[in-house]
Formats: structure tokens, C-alpha cells, sequence
């Protein structure tokens, strides 16, 4: 065996708890959400978890009702449109990228969305995981803003390059 942790924290239990509960939001995305469903969904996939037995465990729940409260937010910001699976060639090899969900706004602009259920982080948008759907949206989608949701901070951030920029990368 090689190193390394084999167990979950906690903290990775509770954001495994609202990746779940925002992909059943996803599978239905213009289902009306309200706190009675919310507060259903959020307690399926948590006496699934094992966080349901651990003393702590009501700190977790808080911040996983809030963190899957906020992704609900944001699917009221416009038209939704259930996500996707774009992909972009790279040396060879295609990579595929899941879209999680498209919004449209007033003006018929579409922005693909992908969720993140942790905190914006300068060295993180900074890598290529994040870049990943800018490359998907440019190559497969032209036309369509890219955006990734950082459900911890309530945040959104719009992904853009310019094209020398973007070459760079590559």
C-alpha cells in the first residue's frame, strides 16, 4: 500500500453531504425548491453519512444547510438549463469537463456553471483544474460565459482569458 490518508474527515463528510444534494437539485433543476424540501434533502444524505452519529455533528449540519441553502440562491439569479458535458482537445487527448448547470439571463446570454463547494482560493484558480472550463466552453460552447460557483464564500467567479493569455496556457 502507499501512503496516505484512507479515511474521510469530517469537514469532507459534510461537503460530500451537499455535493449530493445539490446533484439531486441538479437532476430536477426547475423543481421549486422550498425549506421544507431543502431541510428533507439535506436530512436523506445526512443519515446516509456518518457524520448522523458523531456528537459534533449538528455544527457540520448548519453549515451544510447553509452551503446548499446558497446554491439555491443561485439558480434564482435566471433561466435554468440543465447542465452538461463539454470537452476540448488537449495534446492528444480529450478532456471532458461536466458543466453543472447553464443560466440564462434576461438578454438570452448563456453562462455555464460548475459548482464548488469550497472557498475561492488564489492559488486554485490560478491551476488548470480551473481552467478546465474556460478551455471546455471556449472550444465547445463559443459564445457562452464560464463561471464557478464557490458555494463557502457565496461567491461567483466569472473565468476569463484573453487570447494571448489563453494560448499560454495550452
Amino acid at each position: 500500500k502507499l501512503g496516505g490518508r484512507r479515511t474521510t474527515t469530517p469537514y469532507e463528510d459534510m461537503h460530500e453531504v451537499v455535493r449530493r444534494a445539490v446533484r439531486d437539485l441538479l437532476a430536477d433543476i426547475e423543481a421549486p425548491v422550498d425549506a421544507a424540501a431543502l431541510a428533507a434533502l439535506i436530512d436523506r444524505h445526512w443519515a446516509a453519512s456518518s457524520l448522523a452519529e458523531l456528537p459534533m455533528g449538528a455544527a457540520y449540519r448548519a453549515l451544510a444547510e447553509e452551503l446548499t441553502a446558497r446554491f439555491v440562491d443561485t439558480r434564482a439569479e435566471g433561466g435554468l438549463a440543465p447542465g452538461e458535458v463539454l470537452s476540448f482537445p488537449l495534446a492528444g487527448a480529450e478532456i471532458r469537463v461536466d458543466i453543472d448547470y447553464a443560466l440564462t439571463d434576461g438578454a438570452s446570454f448563456r453562462t455555464l456553471r460548475q459548482i464548488q463547494t469550497g472557498h475561492r482560493r488564489t492559488t486554485v484558480m490560478k491551476g488548470a483544474a480551473v481552467m478546465a472550463p474556460l478551455f471546455a466552453v471556449r472550444h465547445a460552447a463559443p459564445g457562452c460565459g464560464a463561471e464557478l460557483i464557490f458555494l463557502s464564500d457565496g461567491e461567483r467567479e466569472r473565468l476569463a482569458l484573453n487570447d494571448k493569455d489563453l494560448a499560454k496556457r495550452r
